[in-house]
This record gives C-alpha cells, structure tokens and sequence, in this order.
C-alpha cells in the first residue's frame, strides 16, 4: 500500500478548478453575509450594504443600469444569497465537472464556467429588452454549471456514472435531471422571474453545446493561459530555474544520477496533473511503469 503523500493531494487540489469554484462562491458567500449581519447589528439601517457592496456586484437587468457597473458581468454568478441553492450547484459542477477534469486535466472548468455565466448575462440584458423582469439585481451560477453540464455531455457523451447507482447511469440521463430540477425548483416557481432565468439558462446551453466544435480553439486558448498565469506564480518554478544555473562538479554527478530517477518521475506527475494521462509518451509510460513495479517490490 502506497505511503500517504500529503503534498501531492494540496497539489492536485490546488489545480482542480472545480474546488477553486467552490473556494470562491463560498468564500464570498460567508464574507458578504459576515459583513452584512455585522452592520445589521451595528445599525438599524442596513441598506447601505446592499446600496455600495451587495448590489454592485450583482447583475442588473437593465442596460442603463449596467453601464454604471460592467464589472458585475464579471461577479455575478460568484454571488448566491441562498445556502441551498449554493450546495446544489456545488454538487452539480463536482457532477459534471470531474468527467471533463479526469479525462482531460485541470485548468479545463474555470473557462468553460465563467465563460457561460458572462453569455449566460448577456442573454439575459437582452431578453430583458424584450419583456423587463420586476427583478432589478441578480446573482448565481446557473449559466456557469449549466454550461459545464452540457460540454460534458458534448465531450463524453457515452459517459457513465457507478459511484452512486448500482449500474452505470448515463451521463445524458444526469443532464435531464439537473434540467428537470432547474424548470421545476427555478424556473416555474419564480414566474415574475423567469425571463431571467431563461436568458442565463440560453447562455449556458450555448456555450455548453459549442465546446467541442467552435469554440474548442477559444478554450484551449483559455486554458493555456491559465497555465502560464499559473507557472509565473508557482515559485517552484523559480527554485528549479535556479538550481539548474548552479555550477556543475564533477564530485555532484553521483548524487544526481540517484536523484534522476525521482526527478523524471516527478515531471511525468506533473505532466499528468496538468494535461490528463493521454499527453504520455510510450517512454513516460514505460518509466512510470516501471516505477510502480520497484516500489511495489520494496
């Protein structure tokens, strides 16, 4: 049984946007309503909360309204004010999410989420065009998870699920469940709102449904910048470059030829980290295999 390796779990987790996601949303969540139950205990009005922080950051549905404040095209589907609806949309981007993260590593997700929450509200200033939403302000994720759930879909469509169901459930069955709970717990109940929430839901479909034809250069772009986003501030990055510029005795090389082993090994778990195991070569696999078999011997 292999030893408990600590550093590569906070590592792995530290380049899973699905958990940097969730980080973030709640994070938010618990900061805003700390502060906003701090003023409410500090003043009786507490509408100065929601006038300069809470609603800046939410989307308006009006234009005008908008631009005065473009950025909250940019935060909105950060922002949740309801707990519950938080932890369902946790639950579904970990769903769907995982599918294209495990088959085709990190770095995948952010894109894909912030890119269907930005149409996600542009459809929704658009609709509201047509028919205004009693609504002034809103806020969450449901562009975002939405259009996670279809590129999954779009990617793996033959798919399967058998960690929590006896036998394999398809993917595209967990998409119409996630879209039956969304008309039936967000779109049907809310009617005054439902312009809204149809608009974000048109936004994530879109993106959704185009990842794997149209827009897969956009998102290959997207990724690749933010794994060079990430390598500029990973300091190990640093550390290497530094020691490799080192002088060479002769008296180093021993120490080195026992360290190199190791060291490739850990380029080849770094090269699956960050681009899924199909990105091995037939000698990255063979050493890697080879590894496995010493240290099950030992």
């Amino acid at each position: 049984m292999g030893n408990f390796n600590s550093k590569s779990i906070f590592n792995f987790a530290s380049k899973s946007d699905i958990i940097k996601i969730i980080l973030a949303i709640s994070i938010i969540f618990v900061l805003l309503h700390f502060i906003e139950i701090s003023i409410k205990l500090n003043a009786d009005d507490a509408s100065g909360y929601y006038t300069y922080l809470w609603n800046p950051l939410n989307l308006p549905t009006t234009i005008q309204q908008f631009l005065h404040q473009p950025w909250s095209l940019f935060t909105y589907f950060f922002l949740d004010n309801n707990f519950v609806s938080i932890i369902a949309n946790m639950i579904w981007l970990w769903v769907f999410g995982t599918v294209i993260e495990d088959l085709k590593g990190p770095n995948r997700i952010l894109p894909i989420f912030i890119t269907g929450g930005i149409l996600g509200g542009i459809c929704m200033l658009l609709l509201n065009l047509i028919k205004p939403a009693p609504v002034i302000y809103y806020s969450g994720a449901t562009a975002g998870i939405l259009a996670v759930a279809v590129a999954a879909v779009m990617y793996k469509p033959s798919y399967k699920f058998y960690i929590l169901f006896g036998t394999g459930v398809p993917i595209w069955i967990m998409l119409l469940i996630h879209l039956g709970l969304l008309i039936g717990f967000e779109l049907v109940p809310n009617g005054p709102y439902m312009i809204s929430k149809i608009g974000m839901t048109i936004g994530g479909l879109c993106i959704g449904l185009l990842y794997t034809n149209f827009l897969s250069n956009y998102f290959e772009w997207f990724t690749n910048l933010l794994r060079r986003t990430g390598m500029a501030l990973d300091n190990k990055n640093f550390v290497l470059t530094k020691n490799r510029s080192s002088d060479r005795l002769p008296k180093e090389v021993p120490f080195k030829k026992i360290k190199s082993t190791a060291s490739k090994i850990d380029d080849i778990l770094d090269k699956i980290n960050e681009r899924g195991m199909d990105s091995l070569t037939n000698e990255e696999r063979r050493i890697l295999n080879d590894y496995s078999n010493n240290q099950i011997e030992n």
